[in-house]
């Protein structure tokens, strides 16, 4: 009877260690996809010309300085997700989800408005050459709206990975890379040249939280039986 207790035992132990190993999987997929569009980007600046090159790399400080704000907020998705759906509370988890997206959305709007208002001011903390402020200027409301659609997707991913539907995650960023942002990249670039970047990388945070919000029915609230 032990040695029977002790083969069940392993074998959950197993199930258990291959369940965290997939999920580990699943993430490291999604983060690679992340950092190969953010890549592509910083890759096709520089194959347009230097000034652009400086141009992405300075306006990309401002979508890092909006993802680390609103990754606040993921990251406490990521716990009240999984304890909702570990006690198999729907009503929580839906009140949860329901706070988290408007808290989250509301301070990307937050940084959308402070980008409209202040955001060519705020290049001269990134460089001191009028030439590269001038031309980076032109592209500051593509960051406002970067800051305003971005966050349902960074919020939407902490809910996924508290709710360990990592395996969805996985693959709406798979589509959102291969099928929406780069097919948007080679349409646009010829005749939107550095506006079709900047274009790709609003679409690729619109397609993960779009794509996200629709397989939330299923993946998120569909794990609490009724």
């Amino acid at each position: 009877d032990q040695l029977k207790h002790l083969k069940r035992s392993t074998i959950l132990q197993i199930s258990k260690i291959k369940q965290f190993f997939s999920v580990n999987a699943d993430i490291f997929i999604r983060t690679m996809l992340l950092v190969f569009s953010l890549a592509f980007v910083n890759a096709k600046s520089f194959a347009l010309d230097d000034n652009t090159l400086a141009i992405n790399a300075i306006l990309m400080q401002y979508f890092l300085m909006m993802s680390y704000a609103v990754d606040g907020f993921a990251y406490a998705a990521e716990s009240l997700a999984g304890r909702f759906i570990g006690e198999g509370s729907a009503p929580k988890l839906r009140e949860a989800v329901r706070k988290l997206l408007l808290w989250g959305t509301g301070f990307g709007a937050i940084f959308a408005l402070v980008y409209l208002a202040f955001g060519e001011a705020m290049l001269h903390v990134f460089t001191d050459q009028e030439e590269l402020i001038t031309a980076a200027a032109e592209y500051v409301p593509w960051l406002a709206l970067i800051a305003l659609l971005a966050p349902l997707a960074f919020v939407w991913d902490g809910i996924y990975i508290g709710a360990t539907a990592t395996k969805a995650m996985r693959n709406t960023m798979i589509v959102a890379v291969l099928l929406i942002f780069l097919p948007t990249y080679f349409l646009s670039i010829d005749s939107l040249y550095n506006h079709g970047i900047w274009l790709s990388m609003t679409v690729l945070m619109v397609a993960r939280g779009g794509l996200l919000s629709l397989t939330a029915k299923k993946h998120i609230f569909g794990i609490i039986k009724a």
